[in-house]
């Protein structure tokens, strides 16, 4: 079931990549004016910019849920501070 939730996931994300290309090619296709050539280089870099950020996520998703919940146990030790507790003073004002 996972595995099919995770495909389906990558198939949104397929189709909202198809919908930006398409409706940035459609509205400022660069071969119909030439004033179209600048808006068109800006929105295809901010869907590289925004495919990148889900790269990201999905990165960060797999190495923090599927793989160290797979091979890290917690059996290490417990942390201890380097330093050992200070004793505390309190200064009484005349």
């Amino acid at each position: 079931m996972s595995n099919t939730i995770s495909y389906i996931r990558l198939a949104v994300m397929l189709l909202v990549h198809a919908g930006l290309l398409l409706i940035t090619n459609q509205y400022f296709a660069p071969w119909a004016s030439a004033l179209n050539v600048v808006p068109w280089v800006i929105l295809n870099i901010l869907i590289i910019a925004f495919e990148a950020f889900i790269v990201y996520v999905q990165d960060l998703r797999l190495h923090l849920y599927e793989f160290f919940t797979k091979f890290y146990t917690g059996t290490g030790t417990p942390f201890r501070k380097i330093l050992p507790d200070r004793a505390r003073i309190r200064i009484n004002w005349l």
